[in-house]
This record gives structure tokens, sequence and C-alpha cells, in this order.
């Protein structure tokens, strides 16, 4: 089993990064939202699912460990594969996948091509009882600059009666965190996060 490469990346496709770790070039399929920010001729630690199927083998390789463990889950769902699983994590990362999961949201889950309205519930449905791993590992704060997390809900709630979804305020969050680190009210932070909303 191959759990990472170590190497040079020499060519990019659509899809994938071929890197080259001694005198091998390996293909590996990553997600596209990771794929963009790749450079050519510089050097990457891929984090990779090694699948082997009866007529083939493939990579996947992602940057974070949360990544490969949400990938990893997702292709024990019945009718998600490795493609699937690969385009879900190239439109959402794995904090965005557990908090559609965790708040049941099929409308997020669906805009993920290649999954319908019962493959939304069905991930729901397996997923729900065994994100805890991952949401354990990874349930930093919503915004590490002010470390208030009684300011943080209040934060989460206005936008919420704006029609905002946690995921949507969560990125929002995580874009405008250098931004709002001097400020202390929620109305501050408003007036910073609907610039990213």
């Amino acid at each position: 089993m191959i759990d990472f490469i170590l190497g040079d990346i020499v060519a990019l496709g659509d899809d994938y990064a071929v890197i080259q770790a001694g005198h091998i070039g390996y293909r590996v399929y990553i997600p596209s939202r990771l794929l963009a920010g790749l450079k050519k001729n510089t050097q990457y630690k891929l984090l990779t699912h090694h699948h082997i199927r009866e007529d083939s083998q493939e990579l996947f390789g992602f940057l974070e460990t949360s990544d490969k463990d949400m990938f990893q889950l997702l292709i024990t769902v019945s009718g998600v594969g490795p493609k699937v699983a690969l385009k879900a994590l190239g439109l959402l990362d794995a904090r965005g996948i557990l908090d559609a999961i965790s708040m049941e949201s099929v409308s997020h889950l669906t805009q993920i091509p290649g999954i319908g309205k019962k493959g939304a519930e069905r991930i729901i449905i397996e997923l729900k009882d065994k994100c805890g791993s991952i949401d354990s590992e990874h349930s930093a704060a919503i915004s590490s600059s002010t470390g208030n997390r009684a300011l943080e809900g209040d934060i989460l709630e206005a936008l919420k009666q704006l029609g905002y979804e946690n995921s949507e305020v969560r990125v929002a969050l995580k874009n405008s965190a250098s931004q709002r680190e001097s400020c202390q009210s929620v109305e501050d932070n408003l007036k910073v996060l609907l610039k990213h909303l």
C-alpha cells in the first residue's frame, strides 16, 4: 500500500498530477480545488489512497490528512466511487462536507457532480455517525482571530437569520480571518464578513 509520495510535480493534467519520486513517475488523481494550487517542478508530499480493482490500480492524492480521511469515508458509501469522492473534495474541503452531513444539507451535497438527491441522503445516513473521528481532529474554532466562542456563536446566529448556511459562513470566516483581527463586536465582524458572502 502506498501511503504517501514525496517528489517533484513534472506534469499536470485536468484531474491529475505526475509526481516523480526517484526514477518513477506516479500519476496521482487530485481534487480540482487542490490541483489548481500545484506548480510544476516543485516538491510536494502527497498523502495517497491506493485504489485497487480487478482491472486497474489508481492513486488519489491529498495535501491534508482530513481530506484523505474524508475521501476514504466517502468511498465506503454505496454508489459513491473514487471519482465521485474526488469531485466532492474538488468542490468542498473535508470541513465543508462534514458541515453538510451534520446539518443534513441535501442541497449542498447535490451540488457535487454525480450525486443526486438519493445519493446525498445515503451519504448523510451512512456517514453521520462515522464523521466523529475527522470532526474531533479538525474541530478548530470557527475563527482563530477572536478566540471567543460566544462571539462566534452570535456571528453565526446573526448570519443564519440573514439566510446564510453554516458552511457558507465558515468559508467566509476563514477567508476574512486576517481582516477581522481587530474586530471586537458582532457588528464589526459582520461588516467584514458580508463582503465575503
